[in-house]
């Protein structure tokens, strides 16, 4: 596995560290990104079950993590020593490296922004309201023809003031959505860009084509192109809005998708069969963790916690 270092990393810091921490690094800051597929996860599975002593490496990368990030400036250095003689000289600098650079994926700069778990409502300076989900990113570019709107990552909903002299417009993964005086959601997930609409209609941009999108329908699109528009259940679509993600006869692994978005750690199911498994299943997001115990229920499955980061859910 490689990973391509900020430009200011000095490679001779890596000296010291062992083949497993290096590779539990890399990992730890893989998994902490905006954007993690299922062949990192299974990946990550296959590297933590390819040596016995790997679950214990991470765990100790985690620990170092959790100090470096949440203690205070004296403790900070103690456990940067401490740490230095456990796993190498340049464990701290690596974790500091992927910390930086994790911390830039998180938009500092966005006018905009939540954490994992967070819900936010803003009111922008056109009036335009708007509700942001789980760790959303977005920023403004307001001129004095266009009521421009940048969403970095995540999801959000959007709720027009009319202006028909300046359109309102979103730009998302290498599209843009254009507001035909409406209200309309945009995810910015995996796999593309999800547009829901659920009053009027937006134009949509993306890949050379464009398409109208009307009241009740979804349509995903990436730099390929446009999907065909689809009908959507706008209270199952968009239920994180009322404090609530609801799952419909779906796969349970889109359903631990959308789980990790609302919560810290990742879950990774272990089995393709059981993975294919479908569930209707109603989670409060004040109580996400409480998901886990329905799904227990519901499944005949069992969860493995390896570290506070990782949760392995395997077929019972």
């Amino acid at each position: 596995m490689t990973k391509r270092k900020p430009s200011w990393f000095d490679p001779e810091l890596e000296r010291g560290l062992s083949p497993a921490a290096r590779d539990a690094i890399q990992w730890f800051n893989r998994l902490r990104a905006d954007h993690v597929s299922d062949e990192d996860r299974n990946g990550f599975t296959d590297w933590l079950q390819s040596d016995p002593a790997h679950p214990q490496v991470f765990q100790e990368i985690e620990d170092l993590w959790n100090g470096l990030s949440g203690l205070p400036e004296a403790r900070r250095r103690r456990r940067k020593a401490m740490t230095r003689r456990a796993v190498g000289k340049g464990a701290v600098a690596l974790m500091l490296a992927g910390g930086v650079w994790s911390a830039y994926r998180t938009y500092p700069l966005a006018d905009y922004r939540t954490g994992v778990g967070e819900r936010l409502k803003v009111t922008l300076p056109d009036g335009s309201r708007v509700d942001l989900a789980t760790a959303t990113a977005l920023s403004l570019d307001d001129g004095p023809t266009v009521r421009r709107v940048i969403l970095h990552k995540g999801e959000a909903f959007f709720d027009v003031a009319t202006d028909p002299s300046r359109p309102f417009v979103v730009d998302a993964g290498g599209g843009s959505i254009t507001a035909l005086g409406t209200a309309f959601a945009v995810a910015d997930a995996d796999k593309g860009v999800a547009v829901t609409v659920t009053q009027h209609a937006v134009r949509i941009d993306a890949a050379a084509r464009h398409i109208r999108l009307d009241a009740g329908m979804q349509a995903m699109y990436d730099t390929r192109g446009i999907g065909a528009p689809q009908t959507v259940d706008q209270s199952v679509a968009l239920a994180w809005r009322e404090g609530r993600l609801v799952f419909v006869n779906e796969r349970l692994d889109r359903v631990v998708n959308a789980l990790n978005r609302w919560r810290s750690g990742r879950l990774v199911v272990m089995n393709p069969q059981l993975a294919a498994h479908h569930v209707t299943l109603i989670v409060n997001l004040e109580d996400v963790e409480g998901a886990l115990n329905q799904l227990q229920d519901a499944l005949p499955l069992s969860l493995t916690s390896v570290t506070p980061l990782l949760t392995l859910i395997h077929a019972r």
